[in-house]
């Protein structure tokens, strides 16, 4: 095993020992009401009672959330024998293993290793703690968008991967309006066969959502798990909630809600400008890796970002957090380490990195009432 494997291995191993313990020792596990649809389905789906749930003591079809990653804990549950609640988790800590696999069979092992750090950033650390679809969603939609752009002539594969992330999270269509658009952008620049090809996979795709849609009204009654857009939210309100949420994106020590001053946040804020002046003092400007070899992440991360704006305008669901916006962090993240020269690192930034992601382990940290939640930490260790 070479030492840039060997790193990897550590990478994965300790943002898995990160999520295992946080899940272990939080009270209710990082469980949602989204996450006890999750497992109550997989729960079902283990007993071939198909993708449903139970309402005032009768099963109902699961069209809240599409089967995906029901399907894929009640799998894990059913192979390593473990509660469908632990299956949840090492769903998500499989979908990190296909994460650094493919970063290092398509981009070398010092790439991967470069970029595969992403994992151990906290608000992903955080989401991957979580029974949540985000985790698997994410290496699909990576998969997903490398593919598409770089490996356009595996049609079958690209189909079948972007019918996994759509049967995964509902948000994964915006793949059909971005894979339309792109077939009229080739059809312009008189590229016919990749401009039908990208044409016919969005077809096929609008198809089978269509279809998924039509058998969840079939079975439920409800086109996608009740009504989702019978309000609009003013264009202004949904500008500033993305604003705020986005700026949270790049602050990546301690999110803040924008309403009063936060000690915490300002820390963070004022420890992520000194590290990235001190990480590129002496900067040489080499020559960067073009703009094509990432375009894929950062096209798709921007398609995302748009597509979930527009939907809000019409179905105003959750405000913009690190949850919905992870789509579109992880891939911009992804493509800003993958722009850092290899020639750029010492052990000088090396550290400074080291202490970065560390830094961001705020994250872990409770985001609101933290006084309070801390105070059985404070009584333990006899600090009050």
């Amino acid at each position: 095993m070479t030492r840039n494997a060997l790193f990897l291995l550590l990478i994965w191993l300790g943002q898995g020992t990160l999520v295992l313990l946080m899940a272990y020792f939080n009270p209710n596990h990082f469980t949602t009401i989204d996450s006890g649809y999750y497992l109550e389905s997989a729960m079902h789906l283990l007993r071939g009672e198909g993708h449903t749930y139970l309402v005032n003591g009768r099963l109902v079809w699961n069209g809240i959330f599409p089967v995906g990653y029901p399907a894929a804990i009640a799998l894990v549950s059913l192979l390593s024998g473990l509660s469908p609640l632990w299956a949840s988790k090492v769903v998500n800590l499989l979908a990190s293993t296909v994460f650094l696999y493919l970063l290092r069979h398509w981009f070398g092992e010092r790439k991967a290793l470069v970029t595969g750090i992403l994992l151990l950033l906290g608000q992903f650390v955080k989401l991957w703690a979580h029974t949540w679809s985000e985790p698997l969603f994410l290496v699909l939609l990576f998969s997903w968008a490398y593919l598409f752009f770089n490996s356009p002539k595996s049609y079958i594969l690209i189909f079948l991967v972007g019918t996994l992330l759509m049967l995964v999270r509902y948000a994964g269509i915006f793949i059909i309006p971005l894979a339309g658009i792109l077939a009229v952008v080739d059809f312009w620049e008189m590229q016919r066969v990749q401009a039908q090809s990208r044409l016919l996979l969005a077809l096929g795709w609008a198809l089978v959502m269509g279809g998924y849609f039509y058998y969840n009204f079939s079975q439920s009654g409800d086109w996608y798990g009740g009504a989702r857009f019978e309000e609009n939210l003013p264009f202004l309100q949904s500008m500033v909630q993305f604003a705020q949420g986005t700026l949270n994106e790049f602050f990546l020590f301690r999110d803040t809600d924008f309403t009063h001053f936060d000690l915490l946040f300002a820390a963070g804020l004022v420890l992520q400008v000194a590290l990235t002046l001190l990480f590129f003092a002496g900067y040489k400007a080499p020559v960067l890796t073009p703009f094509s070899s990432v375009r894929f992440a950062w096209l798709t991360a921007f398609a995302y970002l748009i597509f979930l704006f527009t939907i809000r305008l019409f179905s105003p669901f959750d405000a913009p957090g690190y949850r919905l916006l992870s789509p579109f962090s992880f891939l911009f993240f992804w493509g800003i380490l993958y722009r850092v020269p290899d020639n750029t690192f010492s052990c000088k930034r090396a550290f400074i990195g080291g202490v970065a992601v560390i830094a961001s382990w705020l994250h872990l940290l409770p985001q609101t009432n933290l006084e309070s939640k801390l105070k059985p930490l404070w009584l333990w260790f006899g600090m009050t």
